[in-house]
Order: structure tokens, then sequence, then C-alpha cells
């Protein structure tokens, strides 16, 4: 019988702790690798006495014990080391689930981004649109104003001569007139030297007559009125530095009707509109419904004269109502003007209040008292001059003029805008708002005197605003206040060859000068123009102008340059007269 020891359970302790001390280095690394905790010590403690615990011989009891708590460590190693996976896992989620998060916020964010990068390019591309249309109306509008002078002189020259054969009729006028005045006058005036027909201007009448006429008043009716059919081009290198042409055929109709009551007394009306053809609807608007903006849009028709008139002779006027006011520099070929124009080229505008004119020694003076609308004047003024507040609603203007030669000199003016409240410094509504002045002053000169032959017609207006918007208000760069200085020369060859005259003009206005109706701020203007009256034809004329801003408006790729062109035909008729 053999007395060699039973090696079986032995082996077998061999073999648990051997596995329990390879579970509990595994253990060990994960646990370093994820961090030890508070409450991992004891297992820690526990798998490290296994590690290091050497085998020994032991009773047989002893060792069952030893594997029982060999067994129960490497249950809670293994129980540790789920839980410790489990862990990992779960952090592993949460980071997956916080990245995607954050990618779906930085998806959203940039979304957002091209979103409004799109509606920024819409509304710049749509105020590009508005300016371009109104750019469009202004060169239309610009070409109304001459053929009525040759027609008005073809009236007086058959009035002459009708009245040269009816001296009996002339007489009893005159006696008329002589018992109207005595009348209302029981002093005479101071004699006149000169009487408006005296004057020397080339200007054709149709872009110099105003509502209040200094001219005999007659009595009866006449019904007259004008067509402007126009072609017009503009070719545009916008502020973006994208580039656009159009090019559009239009026309500008009026017919007034004028009843004298007396040979001092008076009242009118007349009827505007334009359209371009292929885009023609017309509709009509009632006084009282002011449009928005400074003057009517295409295709719409309104009064732009509604008036009652007083005169006495060729000294005092007064015309209360719906006027056409205009004070200009006139130029032969043009017809200019740094502050007041109504109805000027191609646009149907008007001022709403009343006009007085005295003429005294050579001297014309005039006051126009002007309401504006709550919607905005009905002639052209610039941004930021804004008309919401109470205060706005009444504007005034004072203008000095003379018209009789003096040697080469034939036209000195100076002129007074005075707008309370209307100017918005900072260009807010909610912001500060101050009175604007604006003060003109004109000459004209003529070489050699004389109204046939070649002779040439030219001279300066100079326009000053002391009060003017900040470089923000105006979208510029700079601190402070903009400039409000403004002026433009015109200088014209009248008759180089018979019925033919070609005048040139150039014009600065700074960003400050919200004034002018036929220059923008901030722009600079060349433009030439040939003008041809025929006793044949009507009064045709031929434009090529060039407008460039002077300072880039922040935010832009460069100044906006329009290049624009129009031929225009001014047709003037009479449909009674009595």
């Amino acid at each position: 019988m053999s007395t060699e020891p039973n090696t079986k359970p032995t082996r077998r302790r061999t073999a648990i702790v051997g596995t329990t001390a390879i579970l509990a280095v595994v253990l060990l690394l994960v646990i370093s690798g994820c961090g030890a905790r508070e409450d991992d010590r004891p297992v820690r403690e526990a798998v490290k006495r296994a590690v290091t615990k050497k085998p020994t011989a032991t009773p047989v009891a002893a060792e069952d014990t030893t594997a029982t708590q060999a067994g129960q460590t490497q249950a809670q190693a293994q129980e540790m080391l789920r839980q410790i996976l489990v862990e990992q896992k779960q952090a592993l989620a949460e980071a997956e689930a916080q990245r995607q998060a954050a990618l779906a916020l930085h998806k959203e964010d940039e979304r957002q981004r091209r979103d409004d990068e799109e509606a920024h390019l819409a509304r710049v591309e749509q105020a590009a649109e508005q300016r371009r249309a109104a750019a469009a109306r202004q060169r239309r509008e610009a070409e109304r104003l001459r053929q009525e002078e040759l027609l008005a002189l073809r009236e007086a020259r058959e009035t002459a001569r009708r009245e040269a054969g009816l001296q009996t009729q002339r007489e009893s006028e005159e006696r008329a007139r002589l018992e109207d005045e005595a009348l209302l006058f029981s002093l005479e005036a101071e004699p006149d030297e000169t009487t408006w027909d005296d004057i020397q201007d080339d200007t054709p009448d149709i872009q110099t007559e105003s509502t209040v006429s200094m001219g005999l008043q007659k009595k009866g009716w006449k019904i007259s009125g004008d067509l402007r059919p126009i072609l017009d081009g503009l070719h545009e290198e916008s502020r973006d530095g994208s580039t656009s042409s159009d090019m559009a055929p239009g026309i500008r109709a009026r017919i007034g009707v004028d009843f004298g009551i007396n040979r001092w007394l008076s009242v009118g009306t007349r009827v505007a509109g334009t359209g371009f053809l292929g885009n023609f609807n017309p509709n009509f608007i009632l006084p009282g419904n002011n449009p928005e903006g400074s003057d009517l849009e295409s295709g719409t028709f309104g009064f732009d004269q509604l008036y009652l008139r007083w005169q006495r002779k060729d000294r005092f006027s007064l015309a209360v109502g719906r006027l056409q006011t205009r004070f200009q520099l006139r130029g032969g070929v043009y017809a200019k003007s740094l502050d007041r124009n109504n109805s000027h080229n191609w646009r149907v505008n008007w001022t709403d209040g009343l006009q007085a004119t005295l003429k005294t020694g050579g001297w014309r003076s005039s006051f126009v008292l002007q309401v504006n609308p709550e919607s905005g004047p009905t002639g052209v003024r610039r941004d930021p001059l804004d008309f919401h507040n109470d205060d706005a609603r009444l504007t005034y203007f004072l203008a000095l003029e003379n018209f009789e030669n003096k040697g080469a000199l034939v036209q000195r003016a100076f002129d007074i805008s005075y707008l309370p409240a209307s100017l918005l410094k900072d260009g807010d509504p909610e912001g500060r708002r101050v009175d604007y002045w604006g003060f003109v002053g004109r000459l004209m000169f003529v070489w050699p005197p004389g109204k046939e032959g070649l002779r040439f017609r030219g001279g300066p207006e100079i326009g000053y605003a002391p009060e003017t918007p900040t470089y923000a208000a105006m979208d510029l760069t700079g601190t402070g206040d903009v400039n409000g200085f403004a002026w433009n020369i015109v200088a014209s060859a009248m008759d180089f060859f018979p019925g033919h005259s070609i005048g040139l003009n150039y014009a600065r206005t700074g960003a400050g000068w919200l004034l002018a109706p036929q220059y923008r701020p901030n722009h600079e203007l060349i433009e030439l123009r040939h003008l041809w009256r025929s006793k044949k034809f009507p009064l045709l004329e031929t434009r090529i102008r060039r407008r460039t801003e002077l300072q880039q408006q922040i935010g832009t790729a460069r100044p906006r340059t329009q290049w624009d062109f129009f031929i225009r035909a001014t047709i003037r008729f009479t449909l009674l007269e009595q």
C-alpha cells in the first residue's frame, strides 16, 4: 500500500489560485486604466493579497477554506470588472450623445448663418432694384419742360396779330383793365422800365413756367396741354460689382383748364400722368391721396395744379392751392435747380400751399409756404429729411431774382429754404431732429447780348447747408457731419446752327445737400445735351449723362456709377381759347 500523499486537491487549489491571480492582474490593469475609486479599495487589497500570497502546504481543510475565499475573490473581481465595463460603455455612450448634440448645434448655426446671408442679399438686391426704378423715373421726368416756350411764343404772335386787326376790341379791353385796376387800387404804382416779356431768356418756356405767372391775365376759358414721348436708357454699375442695363419708351401727358374771371382773378386745374409702353395700367388719385414719395408713380394720373390766382398787372401775384413752383438757373439748353423745380423732365409733382410774388425795381421777390403731408413732400426732398413730426409739416421758401440785362449779366438770384424739425440728424426717427436750412445763389451770363445768332450762355449755381446729417446717417465712412456744399455750372452754345443748341452741365453735390431735385447727394454729374427747335416740328432734345458717387458707402464693393440717355420730344397743344 502506497504512502504517497494525494496530490489532486493540491493541483486543483494551485489552478484556482493561478486563475485568481490572473483575474486579479487583469482587474488591477482595468482599475488602473479607469481610475481608482474609494469603493474599490477593499477589492484591490484583496486582489493584491491574492496575487502576492505564496502557495503553502496546508492541511486539506485549510486548503478548502483558501479555495473558497479565492473563488469569492474571483467572483468579486469579475463583478467589479463587469461594472467597470458597463460604466465605460455608459461613458462612451454619453460622450457620443454629446458629440452628436454638438454636431447638430453646429449644423443649425451654419444653416441659420446661410439663411441670414441669403436674406441680407435679398434685401440688398431689392433696395438696389428700387433705387434703379427711382432713377429711371427721375430721368424720364426731366424731359417735359421745353416745347412750351415755342408754342407760347407762337400764341403770343397770333394774339398780337389778332389784336392788330381788332383795334376797337383792344381799346375796349384796355378800358376794362383800367376800370378793374381803378376799382382795386387808387394809387398809381411806380413806373417799371422793363416788362416780363423783355427779359433775355433762351430757356424753353415749358421748363421755366410756373403757376404764378407775371404776364397779363386774360379773361375767358383756355384748355391746353402737352405730350412728352421719351425713349430712356440706363446702364448701371452697382455697388455690389454687378452691372445692369435697361431701355424703355414712355410718355407723359398733361391737360389743363384755366378760367379768367376777370383781368385780375382766375382759377385753374390740370391733370397729369406718366406711363411706360408695355406696362401701362393707368389709375387716378384724387387730391388728398398723396403718393408715397416725391412724385406720381408710372401709370398714375392726378391733379398737379388746382389753384385760385389773383394778380395785379405785371407786379404782384398770389396763388393758393396746388401749384407748380420753380426757381432755376436758366442756362438756355438747361433749366437746373439746387432747391425747387416741380415737374422737371418726366416727373409729375407739385407744391401744396401758397406763393406770393412781388416785382419792383427790376427785382422779383417770392415767398412760398408749403404744406407737407405725413407721407412725405410732393416735391423732391432727399433722405434723411422726414416730415412725420407735426413741427415739420410747414416749410418756408424765400427767393429774390433779377432778370434785367446788365451788360452780359442776365440773371442773379438768391434763395433761402427753411425746413423746421425735418432733419433726422442720425438717420433715426426716434433720434435727434433738427431744423434744416439751405442757401442758394445763381448767376447767368450771355455773350454777345441778343436773342438771334450764335451766343454763349453760362453761369454757376451754388448751395450750402450749415446743418447736415452725420456720416453714420448717410452710411458713409467718417466721423462728425457730412459735407453740405453743392454746386453746378452750365455752358450752352445757342443757335450754333439755326435752331440747334448744345450745352454742358457739371455738378458736385455733397452728401449733406438734400434739396436738389435734379442732383443726388454724394454725387458727381456730367451731362451733354442737344436741343433742336423747329417752327414745323416739336421741340426735340437728346441727352447723355454720367453720375458717380463721390464716396463709397459702407459695406459696398465700389461706388455706384450710372450712364443714361434720353431722346424726347415735347408737343404742346391748345384745344380752346376764348
